[in-house]
């Protein structure tokens, strides 16, 4: 708090915790103006208002320059162009164009230009009314891709359509839309079922809309073509090969089960079924290899917290007879939006976790036959870790944050390759292993496309030689 530069009016500057998430900032920060009153009673409530960054200088702030902060064409409101996962923060100015900012939330210090934040034309529509690709998936000769896309907001705006695009990358031209209804549930308080899985396979794609049968749909998703199963209770559709595929299912004494069920005849092959857990919903990813072995990342919430949800995960690798072949913990922490992922390399020799162990820090490759850790890359703030994906010759793994970069790793050395800045935050990542091509989900509903060329160790060994 402080008083502002004519000394006539006390600015106090909170932030409201919202019991019903896990982040400080999930409400908007608040500017509080007091004046005194007459007759020595208690300061009075003279004018409340939204704010995006705290003057550390708050004595040399007008009251104008602190109500600015709600104007559509003042600077403050562009930060969020520059520093897209900036929630509240605090302000320096070094001189007349040029800003120190700084956040809790964020291990970074940036310096912005004012004069050019003033020049910017942004759309401020509300952030539900606006989309992000949540996730991408190529076809398997990489000339279509699938994305999905939904609101911005998760968890605040109101339910919209999940969205799945067709987009043919050798005419870089749109094939199809089709809109899903949305059926979320709420798991906990920021993990949400997703409406639509699809998966691509020789005859053309495997699609489930939730609460709705197995269907294989041409490729085009124009017509469906025939029904594939009459399994009941499916959550998610998890792909093993062009021949097989996997269906989560939650049975009524709480066991998760995978049903394995051929694409061509539509029968189930074979079930693995997990142990038992307190509740149905706590599962986060659950990924299969090529032996029909399946990875599942769960979590329990701790009784002793009733404001926060703290968590801890769980990873666990399944034999096919339902036998724990290893499974490792993290320790407790808050949960966040995307806690728990995971997947496996593509020749099954590695699993990769991220926003997962550790108490929900970094990327972790493990061992799939053990589970022991060999690498940790991205030790970070837990979350901030977008997605990861194969790419290339199997052993590389990009890796998208929410600073704005892409960094690709070896997961079998441990080195880092490359570090790509993408100018924007990243919502999700696809991956096309035959072409190394990356593709990147941003708001709007739009891609960027990235070429992925690994470094030729021999050529330059040969070269020092």
């Amino acid at each position: 708090m402080s008083f502002t530069s004519d000394d006539n009016t006390l600015v106090c500057g909170f932030l409201r915790l919202s019991l019903l998430d896990v982040y400080f900032f999930r409400d908007d920060p608040m500017f509080l103006f007091l004046t005194p009153s007459k007759g020595g009673d208690p300061l009075l409530t003279v004018h409340q208002q939204d704010y995006v960054l705290w003057p550390c200088q708050s004595s040399t702030v007008t009251d104008s320059e602190l109500l600015g902060q709600t104007v559509s064409s003042c600077w403050f409101n562009k930060v969020h162009s520059i520093i897209p996962n900036l929630s509240a923060g605090m302000y320096w100015m070094l001189n007349n164009d040029k800003a120190l900012i700084g956040s809790p939330t964020l291990k970074f210090l940036s310096v912005v230009n004012v004069a050019v934040l003033n020049e910017i034309q942004i759309n401020l529509a509300s952030p539900g009314e606006e989309r992000k690709v949540k996730e991408i998936i190529f076809s398997q000769k990489g000339d279509t891709i699938y994305f999905i896309s939904g609101s911005t907001n998760d968890i605040t705006s109101k339910l919209q359509d999940t969205r799945v695009t067709v987009f043919d990358t050798s005419s870089r031209k749109i094939k199809t839309i089709r809109n899903v209804p949305s059926c979320k549930i709420a798991l906990c308080s920021s993990l949400y079922l997703s409406s639509v899985s699809l998966f691509p396979v020789k005859e053309g794609v495997v699609l489930f809309t939730y609460r709705k049968v197995l269907e294989l749909w041409n490729s085009d998703l124009t017509e469906c073509i025939r029904p594939l199963s009459t399994l009941m209770n499916i959550k998610k559709l998890i792909p093993i090969s062009d021949e097989l595929i996997a269906c989560q299912r939650n049975t009524v004494d709480c066991h998760v089960t995978i049903d394995i069920v051929d694409i061509t005849s539509g029968e189930l092959i074979s079930s693995v079924k997990t142990k038992a857990f307190e509740d149905p919903f706590s599962v986060f990813s659950i990924c299969c290899n090529s032996q029909q072995q399946v990875l599942i990342s769960t979590y329990e919430t701790s009784r002793h917290h009733t404001i926060y949800d703290i968590i801890r995960i769980t990873v666990s690798l399944w034999n096919t007879d339902s036998s724990l072949m290893w499974e490792t913990s993290s320790g407790w922490f808050i949960t966040g939006r995307d806690s728990g992922k995971l997947t496996f390399s593509p020749q099954d020799e590695f699993v990769v976790t991220w926003n997962c162990l550790d108490s929900g820090n970094g990327v972790h490759v493990l061992d799939a036959k053990t589970g022991e850790i060999f690498h940790s890359f991205l030790q970070i703030s837990q979350n901030e870790i977008v997605d990861c994906k194969f790419v290339a010759n199997g052993e590389s793994l990009v890796c998208c944050s929410e600073d704005n970069f892409l960094r690709l790793f070896n997961v079998r050395s441990g080195d880092l390759l490359s570090v790509l800045d993408i100018g924007e935050r990243p919502f999700s990542l696809g991956a096309c292993q035959g072409r190394s091509l990356v593709a990147i989900g941003l708001s709007g509903v739009r891609l960027k496309f990235i070429h992925v060329e690994l470094p030729r160790v021999k050529d330059a060994e040969e070269k020092k030689g």
